[in-house]
């Protein structure tokens, strides 16, 4: 039986790990794959969400809204700033922006720059530094 991610694609159960892996990278499932294996996720990984997910993929994220749990949950804060965020996205989308391009050019290079930086980011700085990513586009990026 074939499992399928929350992009619809198709997973084969028994395949490789590092295959899985990879393919929760590329799908934009990164940070969900971390959480279900137990290990600590960092900032980057929850921007592979916006830099690799579909737009199906990110208008779930944007209606997924603020969880309330009783406590502090970081992966519930996390997911918040994460729906405000493809909000935000999906604003510049809707206006004309290609989500594609907006991946490409400014939302893949911040996840590449942030998974090369040795700090921690909380959910409140990665929203800033996402905001500021997206109000100043650099056509330049590769």
């Amino acid at each position: 039986m074939w499992g399928s991610s929350r992009s619809g694609r198709r997973r084969a159960p028994g395949e490789h790990p590092i295959v899985r892996e990879c393919r929760s990278f590329l799908d934009g499932d990164y940070a969900e794959h971390l959480v279900g294996a137990g290990r600590a996720v960092p900032a980057w990984a929850w921007l592979n969400s916006l830099a690799h997910g579909s737009l199906e993929d990110l208008r779930s994220l944007a209606s997924g809204g603020p969880v309330r749990a009783p406590g502090f949950d970081a992966t519930a804060v996390w997911r918040q700033a994460l729906a405000y965020l493809a909000q935000e996205v999906l604003f510049l989308v809707d206006g004309g922006q290609d989500l594609a391009g907006l991946q490409r050019t400014t939302l893949v290079p911040l996840e590449l720059a942030l998974a090369r930086e040795p700090a921690r980011t909380d959910p409140g700085q990665l929203v800033w530094m996402v905001l500021d990513a997206l109000a100043h586009p650099r056509t330049s990026r590769r």
